[in-house]
């Protein structure tokens, strides 16, 4: 876009059209950018960089079917290129605006899908079906507040679940952001717990907890449903000791 436009733009004019009046001189260009990119990834990968994200900055510009002609193409060309020569480094695809896109940026091959914060964190899990997402907490919550701040962390992290989410702002932090509020929303992050966010009810966090006390494998006492409530942990007796079974209907 910027090569294109010379600057920042918000209507994409000279980009979007040369989609249709210079169609073979952008493919050109795309493909250049995207074999100078791939080489570059792999310098920083070099250097020591754990993880990759790719920005598809201005992806959700266009409309599905031209991002699967123009942009699509060109990421799989950089994300295959890095695979095949740093293999097994984690990447992520981010592109702003992409709720219409989800589906389609899926099927590349990189492993975690970045959420804007216009998606339902929900939803996009659906949306992405096995893949990893990141995200998505909306950057403006960071001027509301402590309180507002944990509110959208605790959020964000009980909708994606206990695995495969990578937790962070929709967007990038926002010019003016207070300091002190991307310090909260890191203090945050560090008590997420399954309890604090509703991934397990006090009747299976005490199910865990009897599991590890009576020493029996904590994957069999996971393995009890906490929303079948007490009609599994009586099932489960004979397996987990009538001393859990107690604790959880206790609890529950």
């Amino acid at each position: 876009t910027y090569i294109v436009e010379g600057q920042s733009t918000s209507t994409y004019k000279n980009i979007k059209s040369m989609c249709f009046s210079a169609p073979d001189v952008l493919h050109k260009l795309l493909s250049s950018v995207a074999d100078a990119l791939a080489d570059y990834i792999g310098f920083q990968i070099d250097a020591g960089a754990q993880v990759i994200q790719v920005f598809d900055s201005w992806g959700g510009q266009m409309p599905p079917h031209m991002w699967e002609e123009w942009s699509k193409p060109y990421i799989d060309r950089v994300v295959r290129k890095v695979n095949k020569t740093h293999p097994g480094v984690p990447i992520t695809l981010y592109a702003n605006g992409s709720g219409g896109l989800l589906e389609r940026m899926a099927t590349l091959p990189v492993d975690t899908i970045g959420l804007d914060w216009t998606i339902d964190m929900v939803d996009g899990r659906r949306r992405v079906g096995k893949k990893a997402v990141q995200g998505n907490v909306d950057p403006v919550v960071l001027f509301a507040g402590e309180d507002a701040i944990e509110k959208a962390v605790k959020d964000v992290c009980r909708k994606a679940g206990p695995t495969g989410h990578v937790l962070n702002l929709g967007h990038g932090v926002l010019v003016g952001t207070p300091e002190e509020a991307v310090k909260h929303f890191f203090d945050v992050s560090k008590t997420i717990t399954a309890l604090a966010v509703g991934w397990m009810n006090p009747g299976l966090y005490y199910l865990v907890l009897f599991a590890a006390y009576d020493r029996l494998p904590a994957q069999e006492a996971m393995a009890i449903n906490y929303s079948w409530g007490i009609t599994l942990a009586l099932i489960a007796a004979p397996l987990l000791g009538q001393k859990l079974t107690l604790a959880a209907l206790a609890a529950t």
